[in-house]
């Protein structure tokens, strides 16, 4: 059992080797990422102004049709909508844009937190602390500062009882080695595991 036990943890090894490659991945990501989501900002901000402005523009058509009933402003009034809508359409994919460079940037500064102080910003798995579990307790797998506070990057409920699992599961030695080559083509592919 303490062979199998060991092998796990060589597993687990692999596993850390794919959260902590090279700070100056994490470092030139967070450079790159900064600027694109600045420049999303700068887009979200220019056509939020944009839109202002059609609006207002739409006002005044409407004051002038009014004014003069000059149905000319009003063949305006239907074009500034039009472009306003695709407009909304446009800000809406910005917007999502940017939330997504926000939480990749987040991301990437919390790897590199990680790796320049060992700052833990993930779930500790003090819920899946079993006192009477045959290793996991005696070994600190799961808690403050454990294995599992090392390993664990997942942001769901599924993923954090799936790696749990895997933390307390004692797997034959040809799942762990399928395992470990898949971590091992991972690693190198830190743009994919960040999607």
């Amino acid at each position: 059992r303490l062979k199998f036990y060991l092998d796990n943890l060589t597993f687990l090894d692999y596993i850390c080797l794919l959260i902590t490659p090279n700070m100056n991945i994490y470092l030139q990501k967070i450079t790159l990422l900064k600027d694109q989501e600045k420049r999303a900002k700068l887009q979200y901000n220019y056509l939020s102004t944009f839109r202002l402005a059609i609006i207002v523009a739409s006002i005044l058509a409407i004051y002038q049709y009014l004014d003069t009933q000059n149905s000319v402003y009003l063949y305006g009034l239907f074009s500034l909508l039009a472009v306003f809508f695709i407009l909304v359409k446009w800000h809406q994919k910005i917007a999502l844009k940017r939330n997504y460079l926000t939480a990749l940037l987040q991301i990437n500064k919390q790897e590199a937190d990680y790796l320049n102080s060992r700052i833990l910003s993930y779930d500790s798995g003090n819920q899946f602390i079993n006192t009477q579990h045959p290793f996991t307790h005696d070994l600190d797998i799961f808690g403050e500062k454990s294995l599992y506070h090392h390993v664990n990057r997942t942001h769901t409920v599924l993923g954090a009882k799936a790696l749990a699992h895997q933390l307390e599961t004692i797997l034959p030695n040809d799942q762990i080695l399928q395992n470990q080559e898949a971590i091992q083509e991972l690693t190198q592919k830190i743009d994919w595991r960040q999607r």
